[in-house]
């Protein structure tokens, strides 16, 4: 049994390993690991890489038609007029292929749990037989109930030849195989790969945030953005810059400004991101940083607030709140030099 098939993607290694082959593989069948049922599948001139759980039929025995369970690598599977053949007519990718006759099944006992986004199968009819079609089935109810992927196979060649099928199924999931021409011509499967399915995040969309806007200088603030298609794990980002953020809903985001975000006016943007697969970066929405506006003073009293005419100049002492540096004491509207001593206390020469 070759256990070494997936080790190196070496042009001149697969020459060499395909003239010695017994039987022709057709070209764009991928090259297995005989010997393992879950497996990292990287193409060749690719280093992206896939996990998958394959099914090459290396391990367990039946060499009768009568339908009955078998312990194959990568779990129990059914063959019902169906057997593991390793003769020369059996077309395989290694020691041994399951071989089908009449309306014969392969039905896997056991679910892959990450769903499947596609899966391939090597094929070829049996030494001198007629052509012969399958279907493949899946069921995600644990095989109460099957439903029909891509369209029926015709089986034509003594050359295995690989059938793609396009799912993209979450959670939890079994196939069978099915012959459904109903002769007695036998077809030949080998090198089952179900690959693994992942559902792409959804794109963010933003609707709107609140507030829109803040004076300059001020304080840190809590930030909500609205929109939808919002995961656990999306972020606001400042001007593309990641806030700390909390998911609350679908369709709601909060997010921490810092007091350093709005400290001079200006206008920042606010987008929501989701990481890949999928998701992406919203539309931008505008945060207004407005100049601040200067607090409107309030006069407690004066002191002293009595003086006896002509006589000598003295200095008045406003109290009172919200005073800035650039307040004055205005005597009659006229306003006198003013000294800034705090927010709450002004003097004036009079």
């Amino acid at each position: 049994m070759r256990k070494t098939k997936l080790i190196l993607f070496i042009p001149a290694f697969l020459l060499c390993f395909l003239s010695c082959q017994k039987t022709p593989v057709d070209k764009t069948a991928k090259v297995v690991d005989k010997t393992r049922s879950s497996l990292s599948l990287v193409a060749r001139g690719s280093t992206a890489s896939t996990t998958a759980t394959g099914e090459n039929f290396e391990t367990g025995t039946k060499t009768a038609y009568a339908a009955a369970d078998v312990t194959l690598i990568s779990g129990v599977w059914n063959l019902n007029d169906a057997l593991l053949g390793n003769s020369t007519s059996d077309v395989k990718n290694g020691t041994q292929s399951a071989r089908v006759r009449n309306s014969g099944k392969l039905t896997m006992k056991f679910d892959v749990p990450a769903g499947a986004s596609t899966v391939t199968i090597l094929h070829a009819k049996y030494g001198t037989d007629a052509s012969g079609t399958w279907q493949l089935w899946y069921s995600t109810n644990g095989g109460t109930s099957y439903t029909q992927t891509g369209s029926t196979i015709t089986t034509s060649t003594t050359t295995l030849q690989t059938a793609t099928f396009t799912l993209n199924i979450t959670g939890a999931v079994r196939f069978e195989i099915r012959k459904t021409d109903g002769g007695t011509n036998r077809i030949c499967f080998d090198d089952i790969i179900i690959n693994d399915y992942t559902a792409d995040n959804p794109a963010p969309t933003l609707s709107s945030i609140s507030p829109s806007s803040a004076s300059a200088g001020g304080t840190a603030f809590t930030l909500t953005a609205t929109g939808a298609n919002f995961i656990n794990g999306s972020v606001i980002n400042w001007n593309g810059n990641p806030l700390t953020t909390t998911f609350v809903s679908a369709t709601q985001l909060t997010a921490s400004v810092p007091a350093a975000n709005i400290a001079t006016a200006g206008t920042a943007n606010v987008t929501v991101f989701t990481a890949a697969p999928g998701g992406g970066t919203s539309t931008a929405a505008t945060f207004t940083i407005n100049v601040a506006s200067n607090p409107a003073p309030t006069l407690t009293s004066i002191s002293p607030s009595s003086a006896t005419a002509g006589g000598s100049s003295f200095t008045l002492t406003a109290t009172g709140t919200n005073f800035i540096n650039g307040s004055t004491i205005n005597w009659n509207g006229t306003a006198l030099t003013t000294t800034y001593v705090s927010a709450t206390q002004l003097t004036a020469t009079v």
